[in-house]
């Protein structure tokens, strides 16, 4: 069960296998059902209305190659999560959706819908490598949504555009974490949106890269994932880390 780091720092809720450090805590499963199923949190008071952030990515988690299929989810994604991720914020807190540009509007109407407030859409604009690594569109879409009246806006863009330049400004003056674009543009997030032991939510977790940043920047990370195989590979990560700290 997931307390306030008030009273005792975060520990694993666990359909599995048990693994955490003091700020990051892995499980494995499919969100949200996990959560309600699980035998650790019958009483699901403990975690609701609790994170200050949720990131929720599921574009990387796209399964088809198929161009056309591709495009048709694009414009008609699941978003039956999102009325059960705002159960689980903060009042004030953020949500930040990644999303393909087809995508944007059955996202906002499905904010809307949950009772949230959205607010913008960023464009995150992707290097020429970055691109070529991973294939796909140039710009991907970075929606916000808060429960409640956000206590500040996070940061200021007129153009709502989000590049490598704004980031290295904005990180300019703190150690970079992780070597890819989509590191420094996680680390850019967390670093805007929330403060040192606050609680952030990963209910689609694809990587580890937001992972190591609640690490290295001393805040509560829940990451839950489908996959076996990236669970076994923070479950590594994580002993690494208790070693080094022991």
């Amino acid at each position: 069960m997931i307390h306030s780091p008030t009273t005792r720092k975060i520990n694993t809720i666990d359909c599995d296998s048990v693994v955490h450090t003091p700020y990051l805590s892995v499980l494995h499963g499919e969100f949200p059902w996990c959560l309600d199923n699980s035998e650790e949190t019958s009483d699901s008071g403990d975690i609701v209305s609790s994170f200050d952030l949720v990131i929720a990515d599921l574009t990387s988690n796209t399964k088809t190659s198929a161009r056309q299929k591709k495009i048709q989810e694009h414009c008609h994604p699941n978003t039956s999560w999102i009325p059960y991720t705002e159960l689980f914020m903060k009042e004030h807190s953020s949500m930040l959706v990644f999303s393909p540009l087809e995508s944007i509007g059955a996202y906002v109407d499905a904010l809307l819908k949950a009772g949230l407030s959205y607010h913008t859409t960023y464009l995150w604009q992707k290097t020429r490598t970055e691109k070529s690594l991973d294939n796909s569109d140039p710009f991907l879409a970075i929606l916000w949504a808060s429960k409640g009246t956000p206590d500040s806006v996070p940061f200021v863009t007129e153009t709502r555009l989000i590049n490598p330049s704004l980031i290295a400004t904005t990180n300019n003056s703190l150690p970079v974490i992780g070597n890819s674009e989509k590191s420094s543009l996680l680390q850019f997030l967390v670093q805007s949106f929330t403060k040192p032991e606050m609680l952030i939510l990963e209910p689609f977790t694809g990587d580890l890269e937001l992972m190591a940043i609640c690490q290295k920047l001393s805040r509560y990370c829940l990451a839950i994932s489908r996959k076996r195989s990236l669970v076994r590979q923070a479950e590594r990560l994580l002993l690494q880390s208790l070693q080094q700290t022991a």
